[in-house]
């Protein structure tokens, strides 16, 4: 079942990386100051700093499900098409969830806010620090903002002080995503994707356990 939606071997995957980046140059390193931007946006309270942060979270979503799926990655996967839809979708309901809940007033302490900073810290940064380490292509990592894995991790850190409880239905398409990329990047054998999945998958159950279990 896993081969028919995987059609491509890991070189073909990783050009298609390389070939993205390439395309959209320079978006992908304007993005790095957008993960800056919402670094900052969790280290200090402001009134309208989890709205803001929602809404640029939602963009990239929408960006990934557009772009990524539905320019590029569909040239490999026929699948790629829906996942897109799906991302979009998840982009809609961010911005819609974080548009009603404006005026919901949350100041996590200051731990929660260094454990939202790391986690986008780390999706800007897990990547390229592994594939430098490894000497492999930079162009063959996820890099910020505009590959999903890294916005995955991004959107739980994020939700970390935006929401005291975040809610379910935003946590279900980024979980889903990320057990997913789980399973592709080892049935191609790609082992550093592999263990970024893996982060992003243990973030989001371990906030949406957190946020479940945390008291008022």
């Amino acid at each position: 079942m896993i081969d028919r939606l995987i059609p491509y071997s890991a070189e073909v995957y990783q050009g298609l990386f390389t070939f993205y980046y390439q395309t959209i140059s320079p978006v992908h390193i304007a993005a790095l100051g957008i993960g800056l931007f919402l670094v900052a946006l969790s280290a200090r309270y402001s009134k309208r700093g989890g709205l803001v942060g929602q809404m640029v979270i939602a963009g990239l979503w929408v960006w990934n499900g557009v772009v990524f799926h539905n320019q590029f990655l569909i040239d490999l996967n026929w699948a790629a098409q829906y996942f897109g839809y799906a991302f979009i979708a998840q982009g809609a309901l961010i911005a819609a969830y974080a548009f009603v809940q404006r005026d919901t007033v949350y100041k996590p302490d200051p731990g929660i806010r260094a454990a939202s900073g790391v986690l986008i810290i780390l999706a800007m940064t897990f990547s390229p620090t592994v594939a430098a380490v490894l000497e492999t292509p930079i162009s063959h990592s996820q890099l910020f903002g505009v590959t999903p894995l890294t916005i995955v991790l991004a959107s739980v850190g994020t939700w970390l002080v935006a929401y005291q409880r975040p809610p379910l239905t935003l946590m279900i398409i980024p979980t889903l995503w990320a057990g997913w990329e789980v399973l592709t990047t080892q049935n191609l054998g790609l082992w550093s994707d592999c263990a970024f999945a893996g982060i992003a998958l243990a973030s989001a159950a371990g906030v949406l356990i957190y946020s479940r279990t945390a008291k008022d």
